[in-house]
C-alpha cells in the first residue's frame, strides 16, 4: 500500500467497467501493508458508509476513527478477497472492512495478526526507538491484533508423498500471535474459525518447488493460484445466478460449489494414493473393530543422530470382524519438526495389517535424489510424540505415544588468527595508509571435535563510505578437526577516508550447524612513510624466531619458526627487520637479528600463532529426561587470554548470571546451578564469553514430564525458539 494504491486501482476498475464487470477477486495475498491513508481509500471504494478502522489507544481522548463515504463508491457486485499468513497490516485493514460490512467473501489463510500502530525516532548517534502506541479496530471494534482476519472460506494443500503426506490442515505462516511477546487485546476474537475450510491438491512436485524457491515465487506458486481463479471464479458466477452479493448470502448459497470442488480435488488424492497401493474410498459404515497399533521408529532404541535419516513408524491391525475406511494418523509433539506429520493406512479390512512410514526429519532433493534427514544443528533432545487417528466414520482407535532422541553432532571450534598487510597496492610497510589495497589474512584451524560442513568466512565493511571490499567472501567446507585454512580478503582504503581507524567485521558460520564466530578488527589508518628497501634472495630464519605482521618490536606476532632453522625468500627491509614469504603472496617480518647463517634443517616449519579462540566450554550433559521441576547444571570454561563470565537461558529467560571479573583464576570459571523446568520441553543454554564476540554456547533440550510419567503439554510462546546467548539478540 503505497501513495499511488489507491489511484492504480481505480484506474485498473475503470479497465475491467469498460470490459463489463460483473464481478471482483480482490487478491491481498502476501501483501505486507504499508500506508493508513491508502488502506482506508481502498476500503472506502467498496463500502457506502460505516466505519472502517478506528485507531485505539489508552487513552480514549486519542480515538480516531476512520468513516466510509457515499461518494465514488463502487457498484454492489459479487466480491471475493484472496488473504494468507503474509497479509498483514494495511491489507488485513481492508480484507476485515470488507468482511465486517458484510462487502466481500474473505477466502484463503488466516492472516498474520499486525494491528499494532507504531511510531519511529531517530537519535543523533543513529540508533531509533520504535514505540507501539495503539491498536488497530476494524469495524465492530475487533481487534486484528495477534489473531489476524479469520477467512469465511479457508484453503490449504494437501500432497500426496509417501516420505513427507500432507492431508490434513495445517498452519504455513509465522504469525503475530506466534511471537513470544506479542501484543494482544481483549477485543480480538481468538475462537473465530473459518465458516468451512477446503483443501485443494498441490503435487509434490510442486511443492518442492515451493519449498526451494520459497512462497514468493510466483511461476512456481502457479498451481494455487490457478485453483483460488478457479474456485473464486465459481464462487462468483453462483452469487450471480442467485442474484445475492452480500458475504453472509454468497456463502450460504456456496455449499453445491463447495461440494464439487471437493469432489474434483478429492479424486486427485484418491488416484494419487492409488498409486501407493492405498484404498481411499470412503465405505459403507460396518461399525466398530478393535485395531491393534504398534508405534517404532527406524532406530532400534529411537535415539537418532542430527544430521541422519529417522523415520516413525506405525502398524495397525484389524483384530474385529468389521473393515474401516480412511484409516490415517497424524503425529502431535511439542517440537515442531515431529510434530503434524502423517501417516495413512485407507481401507483395513478385518484380519489385515498395514503400515506407514513417515520422515521425522527434512526432505530435500540432493542432485535429483531425495534425501530427508534431520538438520544437523539439533542439540541433545528428548521429545515426545503422540500418534492420533482418524477413520471416515469416527471408528478411529486411541491415540498411542512413543518417546524418542536425538544425539547432538559434534561441534567444530575455531582457532585463528588475523593479520594486516599492504601487499597488493601499497608501499609495502606493512601499515596500511589512505589509497593503498591490502589484505586480511585469516589463518584458522578446527580445535573441536567435529566438522564443518557449509561454512563461509565473511568480511563486512563497519566504516561505510571510504573504505572498500573486493574479495569479502569464501567457501570454506568441510575443516575436518585439527585441519587449517588460510582465507586472504581483500579491501581498499579509499583516498578521502576521513577517519584514523578502519573497521571491519569477521566472521566465520556454518549455516548447517548454525555455529559462527565473529570479531570485529579495527585497523589503524598510519601517516605517509618511508618505503622498505628492496632485498630480493633468501634468508636463514633462526629456531624460534618471532615473525611479525609490521615491523618493529610492537608488531604483533602471528607465526614463529619450529624444529631448527628455515630458510624463506624475502622480498625487503625496513627499520632493522626483513620482509619475507611465509606462502605466496603472503609476508610476514622478520627481525634482522634472527637471521642467521647456520644451515636449514629439514623438519623445521613456520607455526602460526592462533591467539584467538573462543573458550573451551565444557558442561555436564544432564538426563534429558525428568519428572522435577528443576534441573541441576555444571560446567566450566577455559581460555588462554580470559573467561568473562557465565550466564544460562531456560527458553528465553535468562536465569544465571556469574562474572569471572573478580574470579581467582582469570582464565577459568564454573557453576554449578539448579534451574526451574517447564512443563514440557525446555531449551537450555549454558554460555560462556571472553567477550561480546568471543562466545562458546552448548545448548540441549530437557523434556519434563508429569509425575507419572505422562507427556506434558509445553506452554505456548516457549516451543521452538530459544535465547541463543548474545546478549544484544
Amino acid at each position: 500500500f503505497q501513495g499511488n494504491t489507491h489511484e492504480d486501482m481505480r484506474r485498473a476498475l475503470a479497465q475491467l467497467h469498460r470490459q463489463n464487470m460483473q464481478s471482483l477477486v480482490l487478491d491481498l495475498r502476501d501483501d505486507p501493508g504499508g500506508l493508513l491513508e491508502q488502506a482506508v481509500r481502498v476500503a472506502d471504494t467498496f463500502i457506502p458508509s460505516g466505519t472502517i478502522v478506528t485507531t485505539s489507544s489508552n487513552d480514549p481522548a486519542q480515538r480516531d476513527e476512520k468513516f466510509a463515504r457515499q461518494e465514488g463508491t463502487e457498484p454492489d457486485y459479487p466480491m471475493v478477497v484472496l488473504v494468507n499468513g503474509g497479509s498483514a497490516s494495511a491489507s488485513e485493514i481492508v480484507a476485515g472492512a470488507l468482511k465486517n460490512h458484510d462487502r466481500a467473501l474473505i477466502v484463503g489463510q488466516r492472516t498474520f495478526g499486525k494491528g499494532s500502530v507504531q511510531v519511529l525516532y531517530d537519535y543523533e548517534d543513529g540508533s531509533a526507538l520504535k514505540l507501539t502506541i495503539a491498536q488497530y479496530l476494524t469495524p465492530g471494534d475487533v481487534s486484528i491484533q495477534g489473531v489476524g482476519i479469520t477467512p469465511d472460506i479457508g484453503i490449504e494443500p494437501m500432497t500426496v508423498d509417501r516420505e513427507d503426506m500432507d492431508l490434513a490442515v495445517d498452519q504455513q505462516y509465522v504469525r503475530e500471535s506466534d511471537l513470544a511477546s506479542h501484543l494482544t487485546n481483549a477485543n480480538a476474537h481468538e475462537q473465530e474459525t473459518p465458516a468451512t475450510v477446503l483443501s485443494y491438491y498441490l503435487s509434490r512436485e510442486a511443492r518442492e518447488a515451493l519449498r526451494q524457491n520459497g512462497p514468493d515465487d510466483q511461476e512456481e506458486n502457479a498451481q494455487e493460484q490457478e485453483f483460488l481463479l478457479h474456485f473464486s471464479r465459481l464462487l462468483l458466477v453462483n452469487a450471480r445466478e442467485t442474484g445475492h452479493a452480500g458475504r453472509r448470502q454468497m456463502l450460504a448459497d456456496a455449499q453445491p460449489v463447495l461440494d464439487r470442488v471437493r469432489r474434483e480435488q478429492m479424486q486427485h488424492v484418491t488416484r494419487e494414493l492409488g498409486t501407493l497401493n492405498v484404498d481411499w474410498s470412503e465405505g459403507t459404515d460396518q461399525g466398530a473393530s478393535p485395531v491393534q497399533v504398534e508405534v517404532s521408529t527406524s532406530n532400534a532404541d529411537n535415539v537418532a543422530t542430527a544430521g541422519e535419516p529417522f523415520d516413525l513408524r506405525v502398524r495397525v491391525t484389524n483384530t474385529g470382524t468389521h473393515p474401516l475406511f480412511q484409516l490415517r494418523a497424524q503425529t502431535h509433539s511439542d517440537y515442531g519438526l515431529f510434530n503434524g506429520r502423517e501417516l495413512v493406512f485407507g481401507r483395513l479390512n478385518p484380519g489385515e495389517t498395514r503400515e506407514w512410514a513417515t520422515t521425522l526429519g527434512r526432505c530435500e532433493t540432493e542432485n535429483e535424489r531425495r534425501v530427508c534427514d534431520l538438520p544437523r544443528n539439533l542439540p541433545d533432545r528428548a521429545d515426545g510424540i503422540r500418534v492420533d487417528f482418524q477413520e471416515a466414520h469416527d471408528h478411529a482407535p486411541d491415540p498411542a505415544e512413543i518417546r524418542v532422541q536425538v544425539r547432538a553432532l559434534p561441534r567444530p571450534r575455531f582457532s585463528y588468527q588475523l593479520q594486516v598487510a599492504d601487499n597488493l597496492q601499497g608501499n609495502g610497510d606493512g601499515r596500511i595508509q589512505r589509497g593503498e589495497r591490502g589484505t586480511v589474512f585469516m589463518h584458522l584451524r578446527n580445535t573441536g571435535t567435529g566438522r564443518t560442513y557449509e561454512t563461509q568466512a565473511n568480511l563486512q565493511n563497519m566504516s561505510g563510505r571510504g573504505v572498500m571490499l573486493h574479495a569479502g567472501r569464501f567457501r570454506i567446507d568441510d575443516i575436518q578437526p585439527g585441519d587449517e585454512r588460510t582465507v586472504a580478503f581483500t579491501f581498499e582504503v579509499l583516498p578521502d577516508f576521513d577517519r584514523d581507524v578502519a573497521k571491519l567485521e569477521i566472521s566465520i558460520v556454518d549455516s548447517d550447524l548454525r555455529e559462527a564466530t565473529t570479531e570485529r578488527l579495527e585497523i589503524p589508518i598510519a601517516p605517509d612513510g618511508a618505503a622498505p628497501t628492496p632485498r630480493r634472495g633468501r634468508v636463514t630464519l633462526n629456531d624460534g624466531a618471532a615473525i611479525r605482521a609490521t615491523p618493529g618490536a610492537t608488531g604483533a606476532q602471528v607465526a614463529h619458526v619450529e624444529g631448527g632453522a628455515i630458510s624463506l625468500a624475502s622480498e625487503a627491509e625496513l627499520d632493522g627487520f626483513v620482509r619475507v614469504l611465509l606462502t605466496e603472496g603472503h609476508p610476514g617480518w622478520v627481525a634482522a637479528s634472527d637471521i642467521g647463517s647456520e644451515r636449514a634443517a629439514r623438519q623445521a616449519h613456520v607455526v602460526p600463532d592462533l591467539t584467538r579462540m573462543p573458550p573451551e566450554l565444557t558442561a555436564e550433559t544432564p538426563s534429558l529426561v525428568t519428572r522435577e521441576d528443576h534441573l541441576r547444571l555444571r560446567a566450566t570454561a577455559r581460555d588462554e587470554t580470559r573467561v568473562r563470565d557465565l550466564y544460562v537461558y531456560v527458553g528465553a529467560r535468562k536465569v544465571f548470571y556469574e562474572s569471572n571479573r573478580e574470579g581467582a583464576n582469570p582464565r577459568e570459571a564454573s557453576l554449578d546451578t539448579t534451574v526451574q523446568l517447564r512443563p514440557g520441553i525446555n531449551y537450555i543454554v549454558i554460555v560462556a564469553r571472553e567477550s561480546d564476540q568471543s562466545i562458546s554456547r552448548q545448548a540441549f533440550v530437557v523434556r519434563r514430564d508429569g509425575p507419572n510419567g505422562e507427556l506434558l503439554e509445553t506452554p505456548t510462546h516457549e516451543e521452538e525458539w530459544y535465547h541463543m546467548g548474545v546478549e544484544d539478540e
